[in-house]
């Protein structure tokens, strides 16, 4: 993680040249604390939330391309780690066709689980067009919040950031919770 008190200088000296890159690592606070600096001047807005969704739809392509093309040998040793076979992929590979816009949505609102969520994408063999819009769409609408909360809120970037942190943590413990009574509630009660 990227110390949060070197980014507004960075950001200040470069401009959106470092911005890009930082995103690809820090999406959400980098859009906070950049969208405070374009609401101070700095930057240009348009310009700013351009590369902003580039860059996020750029690291979430490499996530995907990870999980679809480049990690089938260590996605399986992964798989074995973690106890699951290759029926658990197959259901996987459902998953993305039926419902992957709603799972797609889960991975971009909770910060914790997005990287997981995109892997799991190219792993279950998403159709990248689909993948593509549907990630798109998202990052348009996510980046605009995050640049609205920047301009709001921004000079408190650094409790943003833990706010974040903790609300994508709460929602894939309530999301862990609900499903672990969901599969274990019914036998439980007998």
């Amino acid at each position: 993680m990227i110390d949060l008190t070197t980014i507004e200088p960075l950001i200040a000296q470069y401009g959106l040249l470092i911005i890009a890159p930082i995103a690809l690592l820090e999406g959400p606070i980098i859009t906070v604390i950049s969208a405070w600096m374009a609401f101070g001047g700095l930057l240009d807005p348009l310009a700013l939330y351009v590369v902003l969704v580039l860059a996020d739809l750029a690291g979430d392509l490499a996530f995907y391309g990870l999980g679809r093309w480049g990690a089938a040998r260590v996605a399986q040793r992964v798989m074995r780690l973690l106890g699951l076979r290759e029926g658990h992929l197959r259901l996987l590979s459902r998953r993305f066709h039926h419902a992957g816009a709603r799972t797609l949505a889960f991975g971009k609102l909770t910060h914790a689980a997005g990287g997981a969520v995109l892997l799991a994408a190219g792993m279950g063999r998403m159709a990248l067009g689909r993948f593509l819009w549907i990630n798109t769409a998202l990052t348009l609408i996510k980046t605009a919040l995050f640049m609205g909360l920047g301009y709001g809120m921004g000079n408190a970037y650094a409790r943003i950031d833990q706010w974040i942190s903790w609300a994508s943590v709460g929602v894939v413990i309530a999301i862990g919770l609900a499903l672990l009574w969901r599969l274990r509630g019914p036998r439980l009660c007998r």
